[in-house]
């Protein structure tokens, strides 16, 4: 009834009544004045003055939102059924921290249009997000606080005999105060001083942790390796199976296979470790790895999902071990269509553990290389021979292939990078990747089309606003876009990438951050990335929990026939989706950071130092810089004199009208700054008289290249 409530007191046409009108009006008896509080006191309505009438929100002039702090200390808040975000003066938070749930007052606010800029100010916090908080102990005026980039806020300590200065603690907050917070130690990590650290820090700021609950060690420690009641599964002797990874990987939970058939079609065998079998649903194991939703892999270590006994033992598909998996073998034709597919419960034994890099030598021909690995030479021909009709065939019904290089951070001994490069993907990657991408599309189809409960990875269009947005940019490099875009299809994106000239790639990366991210869910929609109908993740139950759900599946449907408790079933698909994609949010955004991490330390010792580059990003607030192939820094707007932004051209000109900067402008530019713990690097532009007549002022220099300002897309949206 309180939804039915809301649908009233929030219609556009709802005149104030009475707790008796209200209740009379839907016959809520006595229970009426008991929901109407409950609603006030959630803040979803609001007693007039006289206490006498219900109110909206717009009635009350109180709304709620979510609010962002920037870095220097102002907010923004987000409120639903508003297209514009509400700045909130440093001095108008009333306590608020960052991602909160407040409830705030629009300056002004019948002078204005609903859409025109307006300034908020935060009259509650409803709702705290941020409970517990990591960073380092300093001293400051001869006082022990917590210094952290959770908040712009300092932390004291209410016992001062737990802590010392240097060491890394997490904290809960017992106690918000506007001009401080007062926290209570819960754990000490270790010492800023420890290596990595700095990683370890980001890494819980988000929730990872690297150790597990002893209620899992226990559990591990009894799972039994004997495969002896087993044998019944269906051992593939017949095919020579290998797995294809990097070099350092531990966690081996794919493997292939590959024939011809007398037909000429060829058979796929792809191999997933069953992980299923180990992890029972509702065991101790099965509760954390949900938690965690993902494993997470950083610069210098891999925070699993699953312990490593786990994931690097007993499941992992080493070479020459039996090991038990479900086999997905697919027939497919010259036109890279599936024909048939089956699941299997199986046990495997791996001939090779090969490397990308040494498939990638017998495909170049390296004579070593093909001597060494002489039984599956033609097995790894055939293999490319399929890989480049599948992608053929993914060309032809639309599938979109950024092939965005991801930046690759070396580092030493002690944890300082020594080297920042852009990894390139290698030909051995893109089959396995296209093999992988066959096993869950079959496996998506075979289990939708028995019409049963079913966790699904789907990828929305993009919206028309954002497209319009990337083709304003597109038009100003001459490509020849002439009207706007109100829908797309997949391989009309993949046209647009195909007619992009090589010097113009860096558009492939805001045309990315057009795209909506995909995310897991019970309900279809297709996968648009990969123009796919039917699309799921079955091939990484080591490291992702979506697809350890899709084979608990698999085995109930198929290799036990059980259809029943579905309803239920529904409504733990749908708590699955809603985690795992929150916690693969998580951990990509932890990933960034500590790539902006590393990349900011890195450039610490080339302060003062000039470099060519290339403009990748203009925004409201600067413009994003590209130097080395790899490093991005800001040049603040705030520090162009004579310049403003053009958000309708996505540039930033000159206010008589002389000068311009657009995405893809090349430039020179000097390293002024770089904040390690913000992960900020920062640039001036270097002017000679080749260059634009833009110059930077010296008053007060604020520069602010922050990771959180502008968040990178997944371009990993498979």
């Amino acid at each position: 009834m309180k939804e039915k409530l809301l649908e009233i007191i929030n219609n556009p046409k709802y005149q104030p009544l009475t707790v008796s009108e209200l209740t009379a009006l839907l016959n809520l008896g006595k229970n009426g004045q008991i929901l109407i509080d409950e609603l006030a006191k959630d803040k979803e309505v609001f007693y007039s003055k006289s206490k006498e009438r219900l109110l909206n929100h717009q009635q009350a002039g109180i709304f709620k939102g979510k609010l962002s702090v920037a870095k220097d200390g102002y907010g923004f808040i987000k409120s639903e059924g508003f297209e514009i975000d509400f700045f909130v003066p440093k001095t108008k938070l009333n306590g608020a921290l960052d991602k909160d749930i407040v409830l705030f007052t629009i300056h002004d606010y019948l002078n204005k249009s609903k859409n025109e800029k307006q300034e908020a100010h935060i009259i509650e916090v409803i709702e705290r997000h941020l409970k517990y908080i990591i960073g380092e102990v300093v001293q400051k005026n001869k006082e022990l606080l917590l210094a952290s980039d959770e908040t712009v806020l300092p932390l004291h300590f209410n016992k001062l005999e737990k802590v010392k200065e240097g060491q890394v603690v997490r904290c809960k907050i017992i106690n918000y105060n506007n001009d401080y917070l007062e926290g209570e130690v819960v754990e000490v990590i270790g010492n800023s001083t420890d290596i990595g650290m700095d990683i370890t820090i980001i890494a819980r700021k988000y929730g990872f942790e690297a150790e597990f609950p002893q209620e899992v060690i226990d559990e591990v420690n009894n799972l039994s390796e004997d495969l002896t009641n087993e044998i019944k599964r269906r051992e593939f002797i017949d095919r020579t199976i290998i797995t294809i990874d990097g070099a350092d990987a531990k966690d081996l939970d794919d493997a292939v296979s590959i024939r011809k058939l007398k037909n000429g079609n060829y058979e796929l065998g792809v191999y997933i470790a069953d992980v299923s079998y180990y992890v029972p649903k509702d065991s101790e194991i099965d509760k954390e790895a949900l938690k965690r939703g993902t494993s997470v892999y950083l610069i210098d270590r891999v925070i699993p999902m699953l312990p490593k006994r786990i994931s690097n033992n007993i499941c992992s598909l080493n070479e020459n071990e039996n090991k038990l998996v479900i086999a997905c073998i697919m027939e497919i034709n010259n036109k890279g269509k599936i024909i048939d597919t089956v699941l299997k419960e199986a046990v495997i034994k791996t001939k090779h553990r090969m490397t990308y890099d040494s498939i990638n030598e017998i495909i170049e021909g390296n004579e070593k290389a093909i001597n060494k690995y002489n039984n599956i030479y033609n097995d790894v021909l055939l293999m490319q021979e399929l890989s480049e009709i599948l992608e053929k065939m993914r060309g032809i019904r639309g599938s979109v292939d950024f092939d965005i290089p991801e930046s690759e951070v070396i580092v030493d001994e002690k944890g300082k990078p020594i080297e920042i490069r852009k990894r390139e993907r290698k030909e051995s990657e893109k089959f396995i990747e296209s093999f992988m991408i066959c096993a869950n599309e079959a496996t998506a189809t075979m289990i939708t089309n028995m019409k049963l409960p079913f966790i699904y990875r789907v990828h929305d269009e993009p919206s028309e606003d954002r497209l319009n947005t990337f083709v304003t940019v597109i038009k100003l490099f001459g490509y020849p876009i002439k009207q706007k875009i109100r829908k797309i299809t997949p391989s009309q994106v993949q046209d647009l990438i195909g007619i992009i000239k090589e010097e113009d790639k860096f558009l492939n990366s805001l045309l990315l951050r057009m795209m909506s991210k995909a995310i897991y869910s019970r309900n279809n929609i297709g996968h648009f990335g990969l123009s796919s109908l039917i699309y799921t993740h079955f091939t990484s139950p080591i490291r992702r929990y979506p697809d350890l759900l899709v084979h608990r599946l698999i085995r109930k449907y198929l290799f036990t026939t059980d259809f029943s408790n579905l309803n239920s079933l529904e409504e733990y698909i749908d708590d699955v989706a809603s985690q795992s994609s929150k916690q693969e949010r998580a951990a990509m955004n932890c990933e960034y950071d500590v790539i902006d991490m590393k990349k900011a330390e890195y450039m610490e010792g080339f302060i003062g130092v000039k470099y060519s580059g290339v403009i990748t990003s203009v925004t409201s607030f600067g413009m994003f810089i590209e130097v080395l192939g790899a490093i991005e820094g800001l040049v603040k707007l705030s520090e162009m004199r004579g310049y403003k932004y053009d958000d309708q051209k996505m540039s930033i000109v000159s206010v008589n009208g002389k000068g311009s900067y657009k995405i893809g402008d090349k430039l020179q530019v000097k390293v002024v700054s770089a904040i390690k713990k913000k992960g900020e690097i920062n640039f001036e532009i270097v002017y000679n008289k080749n260059t634009k007549s833009a110059r930077t002022t010296n008053k007060k220099r604020n520069y602010g290249g922050s990771r959180n300002e502008r968040r990178k897309e997944n371009h990993r949206y498979k």
